[in-house]
This record gives C-alpha cells, sequence and structure tokens, in this order.
C-alpha cells in the first residue's frame, strides 16, 4: 500500500521529508513515499482566483481537485493514496461542523492535513501532529467509513481515542499524547476485515509519537494478540489458558473459529448443520442433534408453521436470538482470561459482510488466522480436511 505525501507550494519539502521519515519507522505493508511539493503553476490553473499569500480560504472541493491534477501529472495509480500537506486557511462550514480543521479525507483516496498552529501542541514539532493524522485518516478509511461522515467520532470526555471529535487544539494535543484506540473503534475496523499487520502498523506509529510527545512508555496501546490453540480433542486455549466452555458453547464458538475468515449472516447458519453436527460430536459420545437443531431455531420453527399453518420462515429470527444468548455467555468466559483490550479480536461480533457498506445480521470473530492454530488430527478426524 502505498501512501504519496506532497503538499501546497507553501510547504517545505523538509517537512514533507520529516513527516515521511516519522511514519516509515514503523513497518508493515504501508509505504509512505515523499514527493516535491505541487507546483504553483499547477495551483493557479486549478485555483485561478487563490493567492495564498493572502490567506485565502480553500474549500475541500478545490482540494480535490489540486489532488487529482496530482496524481495525473505525477501518473499515481487510484489504488494509492495522495496525501497533500496545506498552510492555506479550509473553510470547513460545507460540511455544517463547529469544528476547526485539522485534516479530511475524500473516498478518492485523497488527504488533506493542514500544517499551521501546530507548534505549541507538539513541543516544536508539528511532523508529529501531521503524522498522527495521516494515520487517522487511513484508520478512518479502512474502517469504512464516508467522506464528511461524523457518525464514527467520540466524544473527548469518553476517551482520547483515533476518533476523538477535537473541535480545538486543545482537545486535538490529548488525542495526540495518548496513543489510544478504543474497543468500539477496533471492532469496527476488524470488522471491517482488513490485513491485521494494518492495524499493527497504525498502533505501532501511534505508540511512537505519543512516545515522542510525552517522552515515557506508552501503556494502554494494543498489543498483539495471544494464539488461540485448538487440540486434538477440541479444547481452546488462548496464549496459557483454557477456554472453559460446555459442548453446545464450544462448538459455536469452534464454528467460527475454524471459519475465521468468513463473515456469516444468521439466515445462512442452517446450512451449516452438518458442520455444527461434527463439531458437537466431538464432545458428545451420543450427540443429541436436536441440541444443535434447536439452537438454529429448527424446532420452533416447525411447531409454529404447525401453528400458524403458514410457511412464515421463522427459523432466522430464532437463531438470532439464540446466537445472541449464547454470545454472552461466551463473551462472559472470555473475559476471564482475556484482557478487555483483547477481546475485540476473540469475541462473536457482529461486523459488516462482503458486500455490504452497512452493518448487518453478520458474524465474526476479529482473530486473523495467522493467530489461530487447530489441530490436524482434530480437522482430520472430523472431516474438516
Amino acid at each position: 500500500m502505498i501512501i504519496n505525501i506532497t503538499g501546497t507550494p507553501d510547504v517545505d519539502k523538509e517537512l514533507i521529508d520529516l513527516v515521511v521519515s516519522t511514519l516509515n519507522k514503523s513497518k508493515g505493508p504501508i509505504i509512505y513515499k515523499s514527493l516535491n511539493p505541487i507546483r504553483p503553476e499547477i495551483m493557479r490553473i486549478t485555483l485561478k482566483d487563490i493567492d495564498s499569500k493572502e490567506n485565502s480560504w480553500l474549500i475541500f472541493n478545490n482540494l480535490e481537485e489540486i489532488s487529482n491534477n496530482f496524481r495525473i501529472l505525477n501518473t499515481i495509480d487510484s489504488d494509492q493514496f495522495v496525501v497533500v500537506l496545506s498552510n492555506i486557511t479550509l473553510n470547513f462550514t460545507e460540511f455544517s461542523s463547529p469544528k476547526k480543521w485539522f485534516s479530511h479525507f475524500s473516498n478518492h483516496k485523497n488527504i488533506f492535513i493542514r500544517t499551521y498552529n501546530l507548534n505549541e501542541l507538539t513541543n516544536n514539532k508539528p511532523h508529529l501532529a501531521i503524522s498522527h493524522q495521516v494515520i487517522e485518516n487511513l484508520f478512518q478509511f479502512y474502517s469504512g467509513y464516508n467522506s464528511g461522515d461524523f457518525r464514527y467520532t467520540h466524544s473527548v470526555e469518553k476517551g482520547c481515542c483515533i476518533n476523538a471529535f477535537c473541535p480545538n487544539e486543545f482537545e486535538l494535543e490529548f488525542k495526540l499524547r495518548s496513543g489510544y484506540i478504543c474497543d468500539d473503534c477496533i471492532q469496527e475496523f476488524i470488522g471491517n476485515r482488513l490485513n491485521l499487520e494494518i492495524y499493527e502498523q497504525i498502533t505501532a506509529t501511534l505508540k511512537n509519537i505519543a512516545y515522542s510527545l510525552n517522552n515515557s512508555s506508552i501503556t494502554n496501546l494494543k498489543t498483539k494478540p495471544d494464539r488461540l490453540v485448538v487440540d486434538d480433542v477440541g479444547n481452546i486455549k488462548i496464549g496459557d489458558k483454557v477456554l472453559k466452555l460446555d459442548a453446545k458453547h464450544r462448538t459455536i464458538y469452534l464454528f467460527y473459529v475454524l471459519f475465521n475468515d468468513s463473515a456469516f449472516e444468521f439466515k445462512n447458519l442452517i446450512s451449516y448443520k452438518d458442520v455444527f453436527i461434527r463439531i458437537y460430536s466431538s464432545f458428545k459420545t451420543n450427540p443429541d442433534n436436536e441440541v444443535i437443531s434447536r439452537f438454529l431455531g429448527e424446532e420452533e420453527n416447525r411447531k409454529k408453521k404447525q401453528l400458524l399453518e403458514s410457511n412464515i420462515d421463522v427459523n432466522i429470527k430464532l437463531a438470532k436470538d439464540n446466537l445472541r444468548k449464547y454470545r454472552k455467555t461466551i463473551s462472559d468466559q472470555l473475559k476471564l482470561i482475556v484482557p478487555e483490550s483483547h477481546l475485540p479480536f476473540y469475541e462473536i461480533r457482529d461486523c459488516k459482510g462482503v458486500d455490504e457498506y452497512k452493518k448487518g445480521d453478520f458474524y465474526k470473530i476479529g482473530l486473523h488466522s495467522s493467530f489461530i492454530e487447530i489441530s490436524e488430527t482434530f480437522m482430520r478426524h472430523r472431516n474438516f480436511r
């Protein structure tokens, strides 16, 4: 993933280089590239009436047009980001928001970040605030948020999360120094089914920035999750601790572990009845398959159909209600062995489906497959191999 960073003519190349150097300290799939500032003639072509020396106001559409022209002249692919730093005042009133603007992204992978009035917040290290704004916008973009949508923001009183709504420089400083992502935002990011390495690189950058501003270590950042291991007989360990679940709840949890890369809609669970039964039979000598049928809502569905003498399919709602109840029990057991900050990785949580832009009735665990180890014996004996 390439992030190209440039600036309007008023931005020094040295500042761009310093921002890129700061961001590239954290290694991962995101690569930051320093490009020369946009040439004045490109600005003049795009903005015939703008004179930055007079501190004229830009609107976001101006910056979008500048970025698109810059892409064409520099043959930058549409799958790469363009970050434009600017010292020109930006008009934020088009979003009907009381906040000052610090940065903004568009749905076309263009990011705009202001460079003025940041020295006091950062002990004369404005590149740290700018670097934070870069990863903040990347985090929001890859969480699936649309440009100009403020529904994902939090109040600062709730916590200095990366998505904290900061209407002024004072509250922004708190966020810069916190290096924190709240559980809800982690869930949203992980629920969008992104590469865990992207998340790790973003959090590592947050830690570096906060460390530089505070000159001390940050302990409230999320670290790598512990490995989840399933042994030969289906016992589950997270790190060195055993997850204690009865046969029914372990069956449900193992289903989501086995298919950790997939998100399942409630109405599709019934089609995996055979898989649930195969898992359940691992823990019962004489398994009662009706346990699985009841979980999937089949038994109540049959009764209601007979009672109503109709073809109304009610098992979707029943499965949804059942899963919600069982998820809570599983979550309660996870809380006994997993730090609260890591729960979004292990819990069965709602997420976005493959082709969905909005949340629906899709559920999965957030743990990436690279942190899951399932015994070959268990897989082979249950005909999963």
